[in-house]
C-alpha cells in the first residue's frame, strides 16, 4: 500500500530533521492527532466529527466529479482505514527512524 509506505517515510525524515515550530508539527502529523485525540473521553465526540468531516473533505473532488458512481459511498470508510494506516506507519517510522517498506 503506498500510503503506508509515504507515511512510514514521513515518520522517519521527521524523526531524522524534525520540525521548526509546532504548526509544521500539527500540519504534518494531523492525521495521527485526529487518531490520538479519540483516546481522550471528552474529545471523543467531536473528533468523531471531525474524522467523518476530513474522510469527506478528504476527496470532495471525487463526490463533485464522480457523483454518478455507486462506488464513492465506500469511499469515507476507506478514507477512515487509511487515517488508522497513516498513523501506525507514521508512528512505527517516527520510532525506527527507518522507512523498510
Amino acid at each position: 500500500m503506498k500510503h503506508a509506505q509515504i507515511s512510514e517515510a514521513q515518520g522517519a525524515l521527521y524523526r531524522k530533521h524534525g520540525t521548526k515550530n509546532i504548526t509544521e508539527l500539527f500540519r504534518a502529523f494531523f492525521r495521527e492527532l485526529l487518531i490520538l485525540m479519540l483516546l481522550i473521553p471528552y474529545l471523543r465526540q467531536i473528533t468523531i466529527i471531525l474524522v467523518l468531516i476530513y474522510s469527506f473533505y478528504y476527496t470532495k473532488h471525487v463526490y463533485t466529479s464522480e457523483y454518478m458512481n455507486p462506488r464513492i459511498l465506500i469511499l469515507p470508510f476507506i478514507n477512515v482505514l487509511l487515517l488508522f494506516v497513516s498513523f501506525f506507519y507514521s508512528i512505527k517510522g517516527f520510532v525506527t527512524g527507518k522507512q523498510k517498506l
